[in-house]
């Protein structure tokens, strides 16, 4: 390929194959798409001469529990490791300077993602979860990582395509700064009930959080311009309406959006047929009536005020007291003692 020497398809059985660094003398710099598809060994190792993997190079590789990446590798492209159901965790190269998009899905026994010290690379890891060099984008988020809740970190500003797709155990996500969700980045979560968006909030990618039956309502403010087909409310179940039983996308039942009039949220809300909610402000993961924080606000300003008159007015006694002038000492008449 352009000169380069590439492994362009592996039919051997080997347990553990060693990619060889050289062929015919030339360094092996590339692996093909789809060189190893569906390959039945259970460990592979990539030595430091692969500069890139292709496109499904390690497709419904199914029985692949271990791979060693070498330092070296700059680009990994999109779903390298597809359905790579057996690998439970994965060190990427400090020194890999393009990832594309999707290339752990379906590797559902994911737990971990570390990146090397290797340096010269844009990639990092964080309690499992791979970013970008400086931590604005999520990659990718393990699928069996065993944690329940994930806070993004403040400087995390979007996730990419199918970053939390098939999460098992996460149930809830702030995603406080998030400002970009990609397409399918949470899709078929089952316990995902939670999910703090961001009043940065544009854009909610197509199918962004479908199939994610246990989230029942969401919080949209007014920044939100751009939400995709089936993102929010919808699963794929047996439609009712079909003589055939066949299946559709439907909506999850109950699910409720909380947004202000006139915004995108609820032109969503109102043209899927969803329940809208407004005049709500989202108080430690509870929606609270504004009307009630008003009345609320008004009621502890007159307590404050209350308790500021009361120091107040000690205060004021206290001060009164100190410039008082003392009273006069009586004057004591000399004792007589009589003998």
């Amino acid at each position: 390929l352009d000169g380069k020497i590439c492994i362009t398809a592996y039919t051997g059985t080997d347990s553990v194959v060693e990619i060889p660094a050289e062929i015919n003398g030339q360094p092996v710099e590339i692996l093909y798409g789809g060189a190893f598809f569906n390959c039945a060994a259970t460990e592979i190792i990539v030595p430091s001469s692969v500069k890139q993997i292709s496109e499904l190079s390690f497709y419904m590789c199914q029985s692949l529990e271990k791979i060693t990446l070498s330092d070296g590798l700059e680009t990994i492209k999109n779903q390298a490791f597809d359905e790579c159901t057996a690998l439970k965790s994965i060190e990427i190269p400090g020194t890999v300077k393009s990832i594309g998009e999707e290339i752990f899905f379906g590797c559902t026994a994911l737990e971990e993602i570390t990146v090397s010290s290797a340096e010269g690379g844009e990639y990092c890891a964080e309690n499992g979860v791979l970013y970008n060099k400086d931590k604005s984008v999520i990659v990718a988020y393990p699928a069996s990582k065993k944690d329940k809740t994930y806070k993004a970190p403040s400087t995390v500003k979007e996730i990419l395509v199918s970053a939390f797709c098939d999460c098992a155990y996460l149930e809830e996500a702030d995603l406080s700064s998030v400002e970009i969700i990609g397409n399918y980045c949470f899709e078929s979560c089952p316990k995902l009930n939670y999910v703090k968006f961001s009043k940065d909030l544009t854009k909610i990618g197509t199918t962004a959080f479908y199939n994610c039956t246990e989230l029942k309502s969401v919080h949209l403010y007014d920044k939100v311009k751009e939400i995709g087909n089936c993102a929010l409310g919808f699963y794929y179940g047996v439609d009712p309406e079909s003589e055939t039983g066949g299946y559709a996308d439907l909506p999850v039942e109950g699910f409720r959006i909380y947004a202000e009039p006139d915004t995108y949220g609820a032109t969503y809300a109102e043209s899927e047929g969803f329940e809208l909610k407004s005049g709500t402000v989202e108080m430690f993961g509870k929606h609270v009536e504004k009307g009630f924080i008003y009345a609320l606000s008004a009621i502890l300003g007159v307590v404050v005020l209350g308790v500021i008159g009361i120091f107040t007015g000690k205060s004021i006694k206290k001060k009164k007291a100190a410039k008082a002038p003392k009273a006069p000492k009586a004057e004591v008449a000399p004792v007589v003692e009589l003998k």
